[in-house]
């Protein structure tokens, strides 16, 4: 006995027909009235009346059809619980402190296992890491945060710094790298979106605002407006660049200010080592952009 012969069999149940029967199951009518008395002979009992057009269950049938029935959810309910372990094993939750190394990892990795199920957002920096970790809310965090627990692993990720992006015309272009605090009267363009390097530089921004004006935007189609189409100086970072095209007629110039710096850090229980293992393996192919 198999388990076909039992959802054919329920189907003729349901349907009274065995045309009707074998066109839902997309087999042949005969092959189906084969498979069907084949089930009747190793159950020593008839389960149909079999009238002209038309199939009935009779008292035997009937009975048969509730233990198939119990069966086939029995079947179905393993197979839905078989499948959710192994949806739950080839599925990541990572936080991020700061968008940059977020919209640089998730296409990255989500290309190179196309498997896995990878659920990302940003989380807010106040936020204890080890709550969000021990509370399963991620399986990993990537922060560049600076935090120790005993139960947890820290494993340094990707270094990140900021880039001037300068029209190819505008006389800083010339250089290759430059220091902040030897600017004067200079307004750059940003795209603000928050995170925890962004909160590191507005302690810079802040002390140099005498001579650099920080011109923030939340839309990102007006700045990429602004990084296209005028000769404005704006934010870049490397990590940012390697997603964002800011065109051919510009320059990415090195911001050598140590402040202006930082290391991604990859946290996590130190428990869920098996989980996470993809994504360390796969972090060590690409941490030197």
């Amino acid at each position: 006995m198999e388990i076909n012969q039992l959802i054919q069999f329920q189907t003729i149940a349901k349907t009274s027909n065995l045309t009707k029967a074998a066109d839902e199951l997309h087999i042949s009518q005969p092959a189906l009235s084969i498979s069907i008395k084949k089930l009747e002979n190793e159950l020593g009992i008839q389960l149909f009346e079999r009238k002209k057009n038309k199939i009935i269950l009779n008292d035997n049938g009937k009975i048969a059809l509730e233990y198939a029935s119990q069966i086939i959810n029995q079947v179905n309910e393993m197979k839905r619980q078989l499948d959710e372990l192994v949806h739950h094993e080839l599925s990541l939750r990572i936080g991020f402190s700061d968008p940059g190394p977020l919209w640089y990892c998730a296409p990255l990795f989500s290309s190179d296992h196309p498997d896995y199920e990878l659920t990302t957002e940003q989380f807010n920096s106040n936020e204890s890491l080890y709550d969000l970790l021990i509370n399963n809310k991620y399986d990993l965090i990537i922060s560049d945060l600076d935090y120790d627990h005993n139960n947890i692993e820290c494993i340094p990720f990707l270094e990140d710094h900021i880039l001037l992006s300068v029209p190819i015309q505008h006389p800083l272009s010339k250089e290759d790298s430059l220091s902040f605090y030897n600017l004067t009267n200079t307004e750059i363009s940003m795209l603000y979106v928050g995170g925890s390097f962004y909160a590191k530089q507005k302690e810079i921004y802040d002390s140099l605002k005498k001579n650099i004006s920080i011109k923030l935007f939340t839309d990102f189609f007006l700045f990429s407006q602004t990084v296209k189409k005028n000769n404005s100086l704006t934010i870049s970072t490397k990590l940012v660049s390697q997603y964002r095209d800011d065109g051919d007629n510009r320059k990415l110039i090195n911001i050598t200010d140590v402040e202006l710096k930082t290391v991604y850090k990859i946290y996590y229980l130190k428990g869920n080592k098996s989980t996470v293992k993809p994504f360390i393996d796969w972090a060590h192919t690409i941490k030197n952009i």
